[in-house]
């Protein structure tokens, strides 16, 4: 069955996208499935079947995988899907016009691109392998992801002849509007850190009340020793599993008044509590306050998301007609509007 199907699409823009518009703009948006390596519905339940090439729920599996970890996934889970199969499809189609006239990506252009990409996010191809190494991610889906836009980009300029650029006056409009998100203004945070004496209590347990004493007993030792928030392993030598959090910035903005009044009273020298928790005894330690002042987006940045922005548009009208002449079988409706 032959499925008629739009690229065209509205997409909210968040923050994030700035650090994804440099990637786009230096040639990088999403990968193709497999080339050449033909997989049954059996083995990995195929979705799609475009122009005898399958996508399977693999495939858009690990461009989510890969999109997540690159940190462009906006939307509900099952908006990115959608998104995602729809990018493979296009890209499929793309590859296969690439190929009617002779067009091949070399390693060349994609080792360019993908140097591009890193300076654009302030790394090296080297961090970004490292990066997502330790996501579970090889090198080698990047590449082809960086290949299957390669090869868009070109199906793009062979039918859209209208250079995608922006002025100066576009640029400052949107700097201006995302440097006005609440979201970027300063903000002032109390400063906490938890420090936790763990007691595991039996409700029936006689001697529960004795174990939380003494472990009570061993709080108030660290409270002794205390001078401040960079003392408080040193307060806790010698004390049996003494978990201390990280620290803990409070808006204060959504701290109690009570909360506040209390830490300020406490000041930064002492530890406030003990006081009985679930898991056991617990200290609060106030490490004193500070003003957060997020970084403003570059304005290189802001216009490569309004190039991006464009770009997509223009792939959409584009793809829209290269998609009526395409054969898109889908196999497995349920799949791509649920999943």
């Amino acid at each position: 069955m032959k499925q008629k199907t739009s690229g065209k699409g509205s997409h909210r823009r968040t923050m994030r996208a700035l650090v994804y518009a440099g990637v786009l703009t230096a040639g990088v948006t999403l990968a193709l499935p497999g080339d050449g390596n033909v997989l049954h519905a059996g083995q990995q339940g195929i979705l799609v079947v475009v122009n005898d090439q399958p996508i399977t729920h693999r495939d858009v599996s690990q461009r989510m995988k890969l999109n997540s970890a690159l940190g462009v996934s906006r939307g509900s889970a099952k908006e990115r899907r959608k998104k995602t199969l729809d990018t493979l499809i296009n890209e499929v189609i793309a590859r296969a016009q690439a190929k009617k006239r002779g067009v091949k990506i070399d390693d060349k252009r994609v080792n360019s691109a993908l140097e591009r990409m890193a300076k654009g996010s302030n790394t090296t191809v080297a961090g970004f392998e490292k990066t997502l190494k330790r996501k579970g991610i090889s090198m080698s889906t990047l590449r082809a992801q960086v290949e299957a836009t390669l090869y868009l980009r070109w199906v793009i300029g062979q039918q859209e002849k209208t250079k995608v650029d922006v002025t100066d006056a576009e640029v400052e409009r949107r700097y201006n509007k995302l440097t006005s998100d609440p979201r970027l203004k300063p903000v002032h945070v109390y400063k906490i850190r938890e420090v936790d004496l763990p007691v595991k209590v039996n409700p029936n347990d006689p001697y529960g009340p004795q174990l939380l004493q003494a472990r009570a007993v061993e709080a108030s030792q660290i409270a002794k020793k205390y001078k401040g928030c960079h003392t408080l392993r040193s307060a806790s030598k010698g004390i049996f599993n003494v978990k201390v959090s990280k620290t803990i910035q409070a808006p204060a903005d959504k701290l109690p008044a009570e909360m506040k009044k209390v830490l300020k009273k406490a000041g930064t020298k002492k530890l406030i509590g003990p006081m009985r928790v679930k898991t056991g005894v617990r200290m609060i330690a106030f490490c004193g306050t500070a003003t957060l002042k997020p970084p403003k987006p570059p304005r290189e940045a802001v216009k490569n998301m309004l190039l991006n922005e464009k770009y997509e548009r223009m792939t959409g009208r584009v793809m829209k007609d290269l998609r009526r002449r395409a054969f898109i079988e889908y196999k497995d409706k349920g799949a791509v509007l649920t999943q």
